[in-house]
């Protein structure tokens, strides 16, 4: 992300989730006009996770897809169901990190989706 103040203010608003919740993880990420990831932040997971999911999760999310398409709420629960473990965002990136499963909530502006807040769960209680 190109502007650091507004960086931070995501790191702020993710950490505010985070601490209001009772998952593992936050993410709150901004997409440009073609609805590609333009910046963001990953609260509860170490910055090596955070690198390897922009960088080869982001591409083969299926949840993250899911949200795009339908532009509703949805889940690895709800998109893969029994199927997450056996995924490969699950098996190249997040089972390495101990992310059991996660949610994506869309962010509108106006009628258009401009982001996605994360909620990740990194155990079976979350």
């Amino acid at each position: 992300m190109n502007d650091p103040g507004l960086s931070s203010d995501l790191a702020v608003i993710a950490g505010e989730v985070l601490a209001r919740s009772a998952m593992g993880s936050t993410g709150l990420y901004l997409f440009d006009e073609d609805r590609a990831f333009a910046g963001g932040v990953i609260v509860g997971m170490p910055p090596e996770f955070t690198l390897e999911y922009e960088r080869r999760g982001v591409p083969i999310d299926p949840v993250l897809a899911e949200m795009r398409d339908s532009g509703r709420p949805v889940s690895t629960r709800t998109v893969l169901g029994s199927g997450w473990e056996r995924c490969q965002l699950y098996r190249r990136v997040s089972g390495r990190f101990g992310l059991t499963g996660f949610a994506a909530l869309p962010l509108y502006r106006g009628a258009r989706i401009s982001g996605v807040l994360y909620l990740g769960a990194t155990d079976r209680e979350q």
